[in-house]
């Protein structure tokens, strides 16, 4: 995220960005909160699989995103409000069309989105 914000990348209003060590220290019960708090979209961002300093912990986030999706559709919630990526610290324009396409499904409706970001 830093990357992008070098070349100029600006937050949408509304969103917000909560930073974390590793992606793969995120529990469901954590996911869930944001949505009961009123996030209309949540978007995890993990390290790529072989720059992940903390033993498998995209990997491990993955799997919690895919956990939580579950609930999210069982409690009759959109899955796709819940949004999951892996990516290096230096792919900045990368960040940008993912958060942008993402935000994008939200921005038309005025809703606010978190990011979960592990850099």
């Amino acid at each position: 995220m830093e990357n992008a914000a070098k070349d100029g990348f600006c937050l949408n209003p509304g969103t917000s960005v909560i930073p974390v060590k590793c992606s793969g220290l995120i529990k469901v019960s954590f996911l869930l909160r944001l949505f009961a708090k009123g996030s209309d979209g949540v978007l995890v961002l993990g390290c790529l699989e072989q720059d992940c300093r903390y033993f498998n912990g995209s990997i491990r986030c993955g799997k919690i995103v895919d956990e939580t999706r579950k609930i999210l559709e069982l409690a009759g919630i959109d899955a796709t409000r819940l949004g999951f990526h892996l990516i290096s610290e230096s792919q900045g324009r990368e960040f940008k069309k993912i958060f942008r396409r993402f935000v994008k499904q939200f921005s038309k409706r005025g809703r606010r989105v978190a990011t979960s970001s592990s850099r």
